[in-house]
């Protein structure tokens, strides 16, 4: 049986200057735009600094498998771009892949928490889910299995 393959997110930390922000947007939707292009591509998200004090970036690059990244990242066209955007930076990119679920659930933030272990998400989404469903069919049961009304 193949192994299914999971949508995978990469997070890339930039800190840029202040003088360079639109140069660097510009280069990070041209980067997008490029992006965009591949198969199993599934969209970015570009995260402003929350304040002045902070003048971190966060871009999230989703794919569809680790295929269709691995494919984007030998893009050479790709590295013309990264090469004018790091010139434009503070400090070094932070770079960042995750899969799965997890993805669903979080957001970038300055502080990266460990996901939880794929068993504890699985258990608390039956804890979550399986009262809600079995609520939802004894209802229909009942409602179906009434008998009809009479005068």
């Amino acid at each position: 049986m193949p192994i299914k393959s999971e949508p995978i997110t990469v997070i890339i930390s930039r800190r840029v200057n202040d003088e360079n922000v639109i140069e660097f947007e510009s280069l990070t939707a041209e980067m997008a735009s490029r992006a965009s292009q591949f198969d199993g591509y599934l969209g970015t998200t570009l995260f402003k600094p929350s304040s002045n004090d902070d003048p971190e970036y966060r871009i999230m690059f989703k794919f569809k498998d680790r295929d269709s990244l691995n494919a984007w990242e030998a893009f050479s066209q790709k590295d013309e771009v990264l090469v004018k955007i790091e010139y434009l930076l503070i400090s070094q990119s932070e770079r960042e892949q995750i899969s799965g679920l997890i993805t669903w659930f979080t957001m970038p933030s300055k502080n990266t928490l460990t996901p939880p272990a794929r068993i504890k998400m699985t258990v608390v989404s039956w804890f979550a889910l399986y009262p809600a469903v079995t609520l939802i069919f004894l209802a229909i049961w009942a409602f179906a299995c009434r008998p009809p009304f009479t005068y």
